[in-house]
């Protein structure tokens, strides 16, 4: 049995285990949010139906199947993950892994994999704290990883380096000497030739809302009362202009630059002012796939035309690394299995790591042994 259908029987077993009274009032409360949900979904095509009839050919591109543009090029896909289990006086046990997955002359070349993993111990005092710590130190192994690699880049290869998540990662000020080392591994792959992307799966932010707001596309204050964030807002652009053009084929946006002012965004301000400009677009693999975010750096900072023709090969080489079922690029699909760390292993690890802190002495094993079971 798969991993997923064991969460959906899991998922389908607690249902059951809900009190029936419980139940019968959710049930009933579940299909009154139901008509809500359809009609905010109502409201959510009719102002996006407005904003892709403005923006239909001009900023709206249909993508067509060039697998040529990636034959015989070196693709790399980073990723990290980590999982903290809680350990004793606020001490926990952080697993963590980046893997570097290459195919060193094209989507068809046999694979060669880079694994960097370790578990490493934090004493904080609150979810927040720990939550940045574990991602800083994380980052930092993906840096590292981004670094190593940029050593064996050559230009002749035409190196295509895909990141799991955004390139300004994480998106919000932090230290300057992370930020530092992050900037100077990615200068280095860009030295070396490299086209750096980075694939953002779930674009929570507001940059495409920023966007519409500094034109007139349409009142901003309707796109701020009607959506919240990127993702809900150029999923319904893109479906209204599929409607339109009756087109079921892969989409992407035209560029749009990030801010990197401190006011505006300071965590992309840090990055300019290391020399690390950033652009993005959304891209969408097909009618049922959801919509991404492809980031992009450069070191100068380019001009719209350039970003234009930029936007137009990036288009290409996600669209021909994208395969159905999948809505982002294979090599980073396949970096993203390859260094998960899942619950269960985290626990397993961090059994290991009691069963080898017990002690000569019978009582203060037993305390350990009770505390360790208490978790559960």
């Amino acid at each position: 049995m798969s991993y997923s259908r064991i969460r959906e029987t899991l998922k389908r077993i607690e249902f059951n285990m809900t009190e029936p009274e419980v139940l019968v009032k959710l049930i009933s409360s579940a299909k009154m949010s139901g008509e809500k949900v359809r009609s905010t979904n109502r409201n959510l095509a009719s102002v996006a139906s407005r904003i892709s009839a403005k923006l239909s050919g001009t900023w709206i591109h249909e993508i067509q199947e060039n697998q040529s543009i990636t034959e015989k090029r070196q693709i790399i896909a980073i990723d990290g993950s980590n999982f903290p289990i809680e350990g004793l006086s606020g001490h926990y046990h952080v697993p963590m892994s980046a893997v570097a997955i290459e195919f060193p002359k094209g989507m068809k070349s046999k694979i060669n994999i880079t694994i960097d993993a370790e578990i490493c111990d934090f004493l904080v005092t609150d979810q927040t704290s720990l939550t940045r710590e574990t991602s800083l130190t994380m980052l930092a192994m993906e840096t590292k990883l981004i670094q190593l690699i940029s050593n064996d880049l050559k230009a002749i290869d035409e190196p295509i380096m895909m990141l799991d998540g955004p390139i300004v990662d994480p998106p919000s000020p932090v230290d300057k000497n992370y930020v530092k080392a992050r900037c100077n591994a990615l200068k280095s792959c860009l030295r070396n030739g490299a086209i750096i992307l980075g694939i953002v799966k779930s674009p929570r932010e507001s940059f495409f809302c920023s966007y519409l707001s500094n034109s007139d596309v349409i009142d901003m204050k309707k796109i701020e009362s009607t959506f919240r964030n990127d993702f809900y807002l150029i999923a319904q652009v893109f479906n209204q202009f599929r409607k339109k053009q009756d087109y079921k084929g892969a989409l992407r946006s035209s560029p749009i630059k990030f801010p990197s002012t401190a006011s505006a965004a300071p965590a992309n301000s840090q990055y300019a002012d290391e020399g690390i400009y950033i652009w993005s677009l959304f891209y969408q693999h097909g009618i049922i796939s959801k919509p991404i975010r492809i980031d992009w750096c450069s070191i100068d900072d380019i001009t719209l035309e350039e970003s234009e023709t930029i936007g137009k090969t990036i288009g290409d080489i996600i669209n021909s690394t994208s395969y159905p079922g999948i809505p982002y690029p294979m090599p980073v699909y396949l970096a993203h299995r390859k260094c998960s760390i899942r619950h269960g292993c985290a626990e397993v690890l961090f059994d290991d790591i009691m069963t080898r802190a017990r002690t000569s002495e019978y009582i203060e094993d037993a305390i350990l042994m009770e505390i360790v079971r208490s978790r559960s």
